[in-house]
């Protein structure tokens, strides 16, 4: 719950103002937190006196600094333009400091009503047991239901699992893959975009993988290796160091713009 020190409260009303679901009033001077409270942390944001705090959540907040918050319109746009979907990766492992800012890029993400219901499963150490456990499962899928929609698809993959691992299709010499499960695949892909741009900025790319997505959704025997039984895979991410350098961006065409 938001929890609201009197004594630091000043009363300026800001987070009132900014509350977007109407729980908090300012009253005799000084803001009070009442039921029904999203949790989405805009009070905290915005309060000039640091009297705001809520007590689910762990991370450290972190006071703005326009030298380590800002980036400007150019630079932005221009890391959007050069990302690129990485298909060839070297062999070196995602450290554990990667990692959590990979993850901690995409729990910062929005998501309707502040759900904050996106997981993650994150397979690196593990990667050759997933593996197997993937192609296992379409042998069997493809020898039990011939006529499956997705066979043709699916047979491909399987016939080229033991191809050279840069040549293999579905795993793509990946040191790592990063599966984000949950109900909302809107809230997922704004994570998944984020931690994209994030990878990027780490020297590493991804690949957003929607055949293994697929696959792994569709294979018992893989979830429970995951144990994500009971979880909606929404996105699954070939992560890792490129194996390839990019000397500039790649065209694109105009897209359709209406103005109104």
């Amino acid at each position: 719950m938001v929890v609201i020190n009197e004594e630091k409260c000043i009363g300026c009303g800001k987070c009132a103002t900014d509350c977007i679901s109407g729980t908090i009033r300012i009253r005799e001077g000084k803001a009070k937190a009442r039921q029904g409270c999203l949790l989405c942390g805009h009070c905290l944001a915005v309060c000039p006196a640091d009297a705001v705090q809520i007590e689910e959540y762990e991370d450290t907040v972190r006071t703005y600094n326009s030298s380590s918050f800002d980036i400007s319109e150019e630079n932005m746009l221009n890391a959007i333009m050069f990302r690129r979907s990485i298909r060839n990766y070297t062999d070196k492992k995602i450290g554990k400091e990667q990692l959590e800012k990979l993850i901690m890029a995409g729990s910062h993400t929005a998501t309707a009503k502040n759900r904050q219901e996106i997981g993650y499963i994150f397979v690196q150490d593990h990667l050759d047991q997933l593996k197997e456990q993937v192609f296992q499962g379409l042998g069997r899928l493809i020898e039990e239901q011939p006529e499956h929609p997705e066979i043709k698809t699916l047979k491909r993959f399987y016939k080229g699992r033991k191809s050279r691992p840069e040549e293999e299709m579905l795993f793509r010499n990946a040191p790592a893959v990063l599966y984000l499960t949950g109900d909302h695949l809107i809230d997922g892909g704004l994570a998944a975009q984020n931690i994209e741009l994030m990878a990027a900025s780490m020297g590493m790319g991804v690949l957003f993988n929607g055949y293994l997505t697929r696959i792994t959704e569709i294979l018992p025997e893989v979830k429970e290796f995951l144990k994500a039984e009971d979880k909606n895979i929404l996105i699954c991410m070939l992560v890792g160091y490129p194996a390839v350098r990019y000397e500039r961006t790649a065209p694109r065409k105009h897209p359709e713009v209406t103005v109104l």
